[in-house]
């Protein structure tokens, strides 16, 4: 009790008094006594981890004696290793998500659900703050987003005769595409006019899925149930396959660098690929557009996004929610993005007029963001995603047609619903 705690204070040697003491007051008001966070985190490539390491230590010099411990993991095998640690109850304090990967989580009671001090502030959009939510709880918090968007060569535009400026419509890209073919597809340089990304596993769907929702398409109802044979999306799928035909077929990081040494006029990417040129290339002349009509129709670009949650079984959920709410605050989200360069940009619009997110090549990164929608929050979406990526692939070896390969996919699609 406290009062036989105060006798024997009133006793003790001075020493065991400061030790006693300074053990009584190391707790919080959770009862967790430890001063060191676990954050598993993707951001294990060397630039990008000097640039969290620098936010990490912002947070422990504004908590004097925090430390937080850093988990590497990559986009290959991230998603089994924390499942592996869930099981094996080594969970994570603070864990960095992918936005198409919060449901899974939530949805099997790994996550712990977020509120007061790491509830998502209205300054979010909301189409950002929807993928942290599941089953109508916030389980993570929107951290940094960015979006895909077209770039062009203008110095192979230009050696066409192509002009950039009359091409608002991905008709007018294949049309460009052809021309940029015709005219210097024989050369020595191998130039080829748009790049086209083929199988390549949770990235050839990012590719397919913009042009969909150009159509109006989707690949789930509002109820969740499955529709990848819908006729939209076999229109998509259809133009894509018109796309391939007149391009360069190869994998997304082929591509990233066969447009960085100047070798493809059109080509559809994320910012990492601003940065790469940069510091790669920095002489390559090249513009970044939003995302062209369809159809007539007005472009829809994916957009994706890293979200902060919490393990549900965390022992440390005071300094966990701490270091959350810091992470994701928009002045410090705005430093991280401008420290990673390349369109990545806060989940927080707090500081939406910022120069860095209105001007240069990021200023069409960040238009995206408002026209942009995020992968459908459901909880086997990476299931759905994985057999559309399947139809595409299979389309593109023409083994099937549009129809045939997203009609096949609808019916595996089904089943493993019925599961």
């Amino acid at each position: 009790t406290v009062v036989s705690v105060a006798r024997r204070l009133a006793t003790a040697p001075l020493l065991f008094v400061l030790a006693l003491l300074a053990f009584i007051g190391c707790g919080d008001d959770d009862g967790s006594s430890s001063t060191t966070i676990r954050f598993a985190h993707f951001w294990s490539e060397p630039s990008q981890k000097a640039i969290l390491e620098e936010r990490i230590a912002a947070f422990t010099a504004a908590n004097p004696g925090v430390e937080v411990e850093t988990i590497e993991l990559s986009w290959n095998d991230g998603k089994q290793k924390l499942f592996a640690m869930f099981d094996g109850n080594q969970v994570p304090d603070v864990i960095e998500l992918g936005s198409d990967w919060v449901a899974q989580f939530a949805e099997s009671g790994r996550l712990l659900e977020m509120t007061g001090t790491v509830a998502t502030p209205s300054s979010v959009p909301v189409g950002l703050a929807a993928p942290g939510i599941w089953d109508g709880k916030t389980f993570a918090r929107p951290w940094v987003v960015a979006s895909r968007a077209l770039f062009a060569n203008t110095d192979i535009l230009d050696a066409a005769g192509v002009d950039l400026t009359s091409i608002d419509s991905w008709e007018g890209v294949l049309a460009a595409a052809e021309t940029i073919n015709s005219k210097l597809g024989g050369t020595d340089a191998k130039i080829e006019g748009i790049g086209v990304n083929g199988d390549d596993a949770n990235r050839l769907f990012k590719k397919v899925l913009p042009l969909v929702w150009t159509l109006g398409g989707g690949l789930v109802d509002a109820e969740g149930n499955p529709t990848l044979a819908r006729p939209e999306n076999i229109r998509a799928l259809e133009f894509y396959l018109t796309l391939a035909r007149n391009g360069r077929v190869d994998s997304q990081r082929e591509l990233d660098q066969q447009f960085l040494a100047g070798r493809i006029g059109f080509w559809l990417s994320g910012p990492w690929l601003i940065d790469r040129i940069d510091n790669d290339n920095p002489e390559l002349q090249f513009s970044v557009l939003p995302m062209p009509t369809l159809e007539g129709r007005v472009g829809v670009g994916i957009v994706g996004g890293e979200y902060l949650a919490i393990g549900r079984d965390s022992d440390n959920l005071p300094l966990a929610k701490k270091f959350v709410a810091f992470l994701t605050s928009p002045s410090e989200a705005l430093t991280f993005s401008k420290g990673l360069k390349g369109g990545f940009a806060p989940a927080d619009g707090a500081s939406g007029d910022d120069p860095y997110l209105t001007e240069g090549h990021q200023a069409a990164m960040t238009s995206q963001l408002s026209t942009g929608r995020m992968t459908p929050v459901h909880p086997q979406w990476l299931e759905i995603q994985e057999l559309f990526e399947e139809a595409i692939a299979l389309a593109m070896t023409a083994d099937a047609t549009a129809e045939e390969a997203l009609g096949a996919a609808q019916e595996k699609a089904l089943e493993k619903m019925r599961k």
